[in-house]
């Protein structure tokens, strides 16, 4: 009620990532990596109640795994562990963590999403990986204080959406693993509350408590 959307401009995914040098170059090799060192079973995130904090925990219930949660200060600490090889294991956001894929730093084994992306086209999906139920995708929104004028959000919109049609811009997006989207703010609306339903029951589904 704090916010009238004014449109959802594009999606980011994440990647599950290890170190380049971990012996694991699949998901499925991952999880029985993971079983058979289960002292180093743990993942690295940016904090508690993170998205990859939940991807963790996902991966964790569908493969029968025990991963010990390891929340960093951010995405930063959090990838660069994964890079160092302190944490096996990071669900990291595309953006940051191509360059360090393609400069052989990382390895990506499967992106979070319905979809490959075009930076990586080689990296399989989550579900194509064998592991479904990662449909997810983080969700890049253009918000304005409630009561905004009607008049002047359809402006905004409408100037978004044009700029998502330049193509330097389409360019940039596919570098960095962005897919534009330009949803009306009425769609914008549905899927915040569509995003706020599905969380919550991974949330109660889950049990995570708030920290301290």
């Amino acid at each position: 009620t704090d916010f009238a959307p004014v449109a959802h401009v594009a999606n980011f995914q994440f990647g599950l990532s290890v170190n380049a040098s971990h012996p694991a170059k699949s998901v499925s090799e991952l999880v029985a990596w993971f079983k058979t060192h289960p002292a180093q079973a743990n993942f690295g995130s940016p904090a508690p109640g993170s998205l990859p904090h939940f991807f963790g925990v996902m991966l964790a219930r569908g493969a029968g795994l025990d991963l010990v949660h390891v929340p960093f200060t951010g995405g930063g600490p959090a990838l660069q562990s994964t890079v160092s090889g302190h944490t096996p294991l990071t669900f990291a956001a595309l953006p940051p963590a191509i360059p360090l894929v393609k400069e052989g730093r990382l390895r990506a084994l499967a992106v979070v999403g319905p979809e490959r992306v075009s930076a990586l086209p080689d990296v399989p999906t989550m579900a194509e990986a064998g592991t479904p139920g990662f449909d997810a995708q983080t969700l890049l929104l253009v918000l304005a204080p409630a009561g905004t004028p009607k008049a002047l959000i359809e402006l905004l919109h409408k100037e978004i959406t044009k700029t998502l049609r330049e193509p330097e811009i389409l360019q940039k997006f596919d570098v960095l693993g962005f897919t534009p989207v330009g949803s009306t703010p009425e769609q914008t609306a549905k899927r915040i509350e569509s995003e706020l339903a599905m969380w919550a029951k991974i949330v109660r589904d889950a049990n995570l408590q708030q920290q301290p």
